[in-house]
């Protein structure tokens, strides 16, 4: 408990009943009664000192919480005290993000004179609560009366879901957020302006066929042209793999032309071709396309221009996949081709032939748009997938996921329309929050997303990763930071730390959406013995990620070479930018350098610098650092070339950036 020093209060001992309050003026503390209280017969009930209800064994797991409402624990304890007492009171917001709990403290004075329901509302808008349904009386209440001062602390405790789907809808923004066990384990971002053409499908013109890359690029109306490669211009099997893609990755695989086809024989220039997008732009590449067709369903993808029927390989039993496959085989379409998804695991053949059959009216409905405007000019769009937000109802709602939780009203009703087509029966399951806290504040994504997202990530035992993103890769190094291993050996250590570091590597990978090649750099081990503990750890936490992943051994200096699929842009270089001060290098030249640059560069124009006076101007920083570490070098400059030199600050200057002028 917090004082203000004004108050000149010092906490005095504790007494065993809060009734005693009014006359003595001394304190209670019913955590200390908690755990005092522990041994007793846990069938006893107890009275809590702020609501007066029956509460479970103060020692109890749960500490005692129980469901009586703040607004009732107010109540009782205000009407103890005085109307004209003003009151100083302390909250402790207990919150849980990625496992760690910690208590948010709020504590500031009001007056006692308001209605308890009034001071109740504005006790929780001040201290970040949505309302108080969050809040609930643990028993633990310690309040102090002191010079007609009452300090009052009640916790309140908001847990981040175990399983849920969170979207936040903002002015031209979308952010979905899934949270597993307790954690957030996937953020997406979808801006109106930048929304992913990743699942759509283009009639695309052909503007340049390059023999030597067996390639071609093909304007489907973005920005940059997309790639086709030959090998993807037609696919024909290999498709299983489509079955646990999403729509960023369900197209583009499967048996292709061979590498050896000429391109020219398949493709000219100004060609009209039907395209859907496998990957989207990613930092200065253009999309990529290819010439095979994939719908994804929730429980099937579909590929009219392929005849197979796959099995998603994620689906482990044999008998299974057996049922599966004979459920297809009877009820897929003349044409096309299909693939089970994992969720459609024990699924019925009613709900497999109807989600067939929606998708086939999709390809029916691009095909027709098609064929309305065979003559009209390439590029154009043919079918849109939808937007993230039914997109994260479609793939990402399984029955893991507790519920779906929505901040917008319009896309709430959306929503739920759109499950009342696909998931009838799980309609229910989508719930509407308005309040005063925004969605992810409440739920402790905000801050999380920061933690996620810092160059240098903290690891539990004190260690930490340091994560840098380049062109070429990604690198991340493995450090035992502030670990000692409590008396352990220096290689148990290392081998803890690294095993901790995989983890949480496997994590960050998935949730910035890291891929392309990663090098991961852990602490050397001696031992052999440790060194396949830590790569079988790490393909083990890599089974869990949807995007392919390969990794090779744990090399002599510690060092694993993996690749993960990279089919959008990561969420790092989604939210942020390249500094326009440093130019994205994150290094500047230092002041002491900038200065001797003036100086080479007085040497060089000394002849082309008519007048007696050198007029340098440059930023403050620098001119300070001039004017005081330099000013000698400076002097010495001027007795050199026989010239006085000014220096004029310019704070519209760039740290290196510099002028010379005659004067």
């Amino acid at each position: 408990m917090h004082f203000h020093s004004s108050l000149g209060c010092r906490r005095p001992p504790a007494l065993d009943d809060v009734s005693q309050l009014a006359d003595t003026r001394r304190p209670v503390d019913l955590g200390m009664r908690r755990r005092r209280n522990a041994r007793r017969d846990r069938n006893d009930p107890k009275i809590c000192a702020a609501c007066g209800g029956t509460i479970a064994a103060h020692g109890d797991s749960r500490g005692g919480a129980h469901d009586c409402t703040f607004d009732a624990a107010l109540g009782r304890l205000f009407s103890r005290v005085s109307s004209r007492s003003p009151i100083f009171v302390g909250l402790r917001k207990h919150a849980r993000v990625s496992g760690v709990s910690f208590f948010d403290r709020h504590e500031f004075v009001v007056n006692r004179s308001a209605s308890t329901s009034t001071l109740a509302q504005r006790i929780i808008h001040r201290s970040g609560w949505r309302d108080s349904r969050h809040l609930r009386c643990t028993g633990m209440v310690v309040f102090h009366q002191l010079d007609k001062t009452i300090n009052v602390s009640l916790e309140g405790r908001t847990d981040m879901a175990n399983n849920n789907l969170l979207i936040n809808v903002d002015i031209g923004e979308v952010r979905v957020a899934l949270i597993e066990d307790g954690v957030l384990g996937e953020l997406y971002v979808e801006r109106r302006r930048d929304r992913s053409p990743v699942g759509n499908v283009y009639q695309g013109k052909v503007t340049r066929v390059l023999p030597g890359m067996q390639a071609a690029f093909v304007d489907i109306g973005l920005d940059r042209a997309a790639f086709l490669h030959v090998e993807d211009l037609i696919s024909t099997g290999d498709a299983d793999e489509l079955a646990d893609a999403s729509n960023d990755e369900a197209s583009g695989k499967g048996n292709r032309l061979s590498r050896k086809t000429p391109i020219r024989d398949v493709l000219k220039e100004g060609q009209s071709i039907v395209v859907q997008v496998s990957k989207g732009p990613i930092s200065t590449k253009g999309a990529r396309v290819t010439g095979h067709v994939a719908l994804p369903g929730r429980y099937v993808v579909y590929m009219p221009t392929l005849n197979h029927v796959g099995v998603s390989k994620r689906i482990g039993k044999d008998h299974e996949r057996k049922r599966l496959k004979e459920v297809i085989e009877s009820i897929k379409p003349p044409s096309g081709g299909v693939v089970v998804r994992t969720l459609a695991q024990g699924l019925t053949k009613k709900k497999l032939k109807a989600d067939i059959g929606y998708l086939v009216t999709v390809w029916q409905t691009a095909q027709e748009k098609l064929a309305a405007a065979k003559n009209a000019k390439s590029p154009r769009l043919i079918h849109e997938e939808p937007d993230i937000i039914l997109r994260a109802a479609r793939d990402m709602f399984t029955e893991d996921v507790k519920e779906i939780v929505i901040d917008d009203l319009d896309e709430f009703a959306r929503l739920k329309e759109f499950l009342q087509l696909f998931l009838p029966e799980r309609v229910h399951d989508v719930r509407l929050v308005d309040g005063y806290e925004p969605l992810f504040d409440e739920y402790g994504i905000e801050g999380e997303i920061q933690r996620a997202l810092a160059r240098k990530v903290p690891l539990p035992s004190g260690g930490y990763l340091v994560i840098d993103q380049a062109e070429a890769l990604t690198a991340i190094d493995v450090n035992t930071g502030r670990f000692t291993g409590k008396g352990k050996d220096v290689e148990q250590t290392i081998f803890q730390t690294n095993l901790e570091a995989v983890k949480e590597i496997a994590y960050q990978l998935r949730f910035r959406n890291i891929g392309g090649l990663i090098v991961l750099d852990f602490i050397d081990m001696e031992r052999m013995s440790h060194r396949d503990k830590v790569y079988k750890a790490l393909l083990e936490v890599l089974k869990k990620d949807k995007a392919k992943t390969t990794a090779v051994r744990i090399s002599e200096l510690g060092l694993v070479e993996m690749t993960r699929k990279r089919t959008r842009e990561s969420l790092g270089r989604t939210l942020f930018e390249p500094c326009f001060y440093c130019d994205g290098t994150g290094h500047l030249l230092s002041k002491i350098s900038v200065c001797h640059e003036v100086f080479r560069q007085i040497s060089r124009e000394k002849d082309s610098l008519p007048g007696y006076q050198i007029t340098i101007s440059a930023h403050p920083a620098v001119c300070d650092v001039l004017e005081r570490e330099e000013k000698h070098a400076l002097e010495e400059a001027g007795r050199r070339l026989q010239r006085r030199i000014v220096i004029q600050p310019r704070k519209d200057y760039h740290l290196e950036q510099f002028d010379l002028t005659a004067g």
